[in-house]
């Protein structure tokens, strides 16, 4: 197999051409404004499975955000200055 990278043959699995893997975001500072008002951040690609976000470095549980797509809503407004990142597979 020649130019594995990103993608692998599937060929041999009987399929015909490339398959791309997942590949690993780590740390993304999502984009939006962190001014204590707007609870509204968007992610630079589409996850393929869930997101781990992180808020000043304490991983946040399922009911404190939602996503659809690349866009995720908070349940609270985060405080201006604070740190806010993310995880995920693309």
């Amino acid at each position: 197999m020649r130019g594995l990278g990103p993608y692998y043959s599937s060929a041999s699995a009987g399929g015909g051409g490339e398959v791309a893997a997942p590949i690993p975001v780590r740390g993304e500072i999502p984009a939006g404004v962190v001014d204590g008002t707007n609870p509204l951040f968007t992610l630079d690609f589409a996850p393929v499975a869930g997101v781990s976000l992180f808020y000043n470095g304490v991983r946040l549980g399922e009911d404190q955000f939602a996503r659809v797509g690349v866009n995720i809503t908070l349940s609270f407004n985060p405080e201006t200055g604070a740190s806010l990142r993310a995880d995920y597979e693309r």
